[in-house]
């Protein structure tokens, strides 16, 4: 067998399997038909049509997909992994950058790595978003037209950091057109801020729009479009606006098992000073509040979430945004947290009527229901904590989480008050958060 293997009428292939693609021998055999048989001999059930011959790659791969003899998705395949083993993340198939996922801190960024590509041909270097930024201003500038670049992959194919890359770029080339422009003038280079500010988005961003899921530590449940405004001749940044979309709001109070809920809940218990966190009721840490730890994980590995929370506010002050209007930001963050620690029962003798009973610990329930002992209400420093930060009245905020105003069908008020029962009182918790 061995030796019918290592005869020339063999041809290397590639042959499909349920996962993907095993490499394997097209082997002659009777009747001028052919036979798939893997490199260890055994007589494989693929077609012989349905494999594809297998290209032979150089010691780390093509860097651009492109070149390879046979392209096909098994190939590629290839290509991609001999890359990414040989220490090479970024791989272009024509314009396209492929970027695989390290899951590691890797030399290939910093002002020093963005000088190299400042002006040259995209191919002229190794892979990177650099060359696809910088390929961008130049097509703006020759053309006067719109570029876009677009970012998509599966969840935690890096998209998040790539997209900082790409905007690093673009303010260090913004600045690097400043200074020139101003040295052409015989003037000093102006203080640039706005490059910052854009900058400072992304922390901002994250610990709104991004939490610790199964697959990734920093995944964005939320998809944005980030538009900035450049002068075509000198690349420097006039403006920006971002536009988010599909946030995943019940993550907030449905968080799965395994994960979190977005960053900031966790920076805010853990970074806020201790005199602020016990005005605010956050003393008791991320642990004490249902909402984030009934995914069972309120802790990321490597991560600190109190320095993050001093990165957040950093941002925040880059950006300008005054003290105040965080602090208000503050309070109703940890509304909602106290909120999600209120616990409902159905009031004994009453058919179901819903109420509001006194704190009990923090558990598993998705309804967060006990069974009741009295007529509730008072007692639940939740519910007070969540009224005083909201400002409302405490039995106000109870009416709204157990009742409801039934409207006629004209949708006019019928002066009518239906009693919620657990199900439809978790629901409009939900729905007020």
């Amino acid at each position: 067998m061995a030796v019918l293997l290592a005869t020339s009428h063999s041809a290397p292939v590639w042959a499909p399997t349920a996962d993907a693609f095993e490499e394997a021998l097209l082997c002659p055999g009777l009747d001028r038909q052919f036979i798939v048989r893997s490199l260890d001999g055994r007589q494989l059930n693929a077609a012989p049509g349905d494999c594809c011959p297998r290209s032979v790659l150089p010691e780390e791969g093509y860097d651009d997909n492109t070149q390879l003899a046979h392209l096909d998705e098994a190939n590629m395949l290839l290509n991609l992994s001999t890359r990414y083993e040989a220490g090479q993340i970024y791989t272009y198939v024509g314009t396209i950058l492929v970027a695989i996922n390290p899951y590691a801190e890797l030399p290939l960024y910093g002002e020093e790595r963005m000088r190299t590509y400042r002006g040259r041909p995209m191919r002229a270097l190794a892979p990177h978003p650099y060359a696809i930024a910088d390929l961008a201003l130049r097509l703006l500038s020759r053309d006067r037209e719109d570029q876009s670049i677009v970012v998509s992959g599966e969840s935690g194919a890096g998209k998040t950091e790539t997209c900082k890359t790409i905007l690093r770029y673009l303010a260090f080339r913004s600045t690097a057109g400043s200074e020139a422009h101003s040295r052409a003038d015989g003037r000093a280079a102006p203080a640039r801020s706005l490059e910052r500010q854009v900058l400072a988005t992304n922390p901002a961003l994250e610990a709104f729009g991004n939490a610790c899921t199964l697959r990734n530590g920093n995944s964005s449940r939320f998809g944005k479009l980030v538009r900035t405004l450049l002068d075509p001749a000198t690349c420097e940044i006039g403006g920006a606006k971002i536009d988010t979309y599909l946030l995943e709001r019940s993550r907030v109070s449905s968080v799965p098992i395994g994960e979190r809920a977005f960053h900031i809940f966790y920076q805010l218990c853990a970074g806020l000073p201790a005199e602020r966190a016990e005005a605010l009721g956050l003393s008791g840490g991320a642990a004490s509040f249902r909402y984030l730890c009934a995914g069972g994980q309120t802790q990321i590995n490597g991560v600190d979430d109190g320095e993050e929370f001093s990165a957040v506010l950093a941002a925040f002050e880059t950006m300008g945004v005054p003290a105040d209007a965080l602090e208000e930001v503050w309070t109703l963050l940890a509304a909602v947290l106290h909120l999600g620690n209120v616990t409902f029962a159905e009031a004994p003798g009453q058919h179901g009527r819903v109420i509001v009973v006194p704190d009990v610990a923090v558990i598993d329930d998705p309804l967060n229901a006990v069974a009741a002992t009295g007529n509730g209400g008072k007692g639940s420093a939740a519910l007070a904590q969540a009224a005083r930060l909201l400002g409302l009245d405490e039995e106000q905020l109870e009416l709204a989480l157990t009742k409801r105003a039934v409207r006629s069908l004209a949708g006019r008020e019928a002066g009518v008050v239906a009693n919620l029962d657990l199900f439809g009182a978790s629901a409009a918790r939900k729905i007020r958060i």
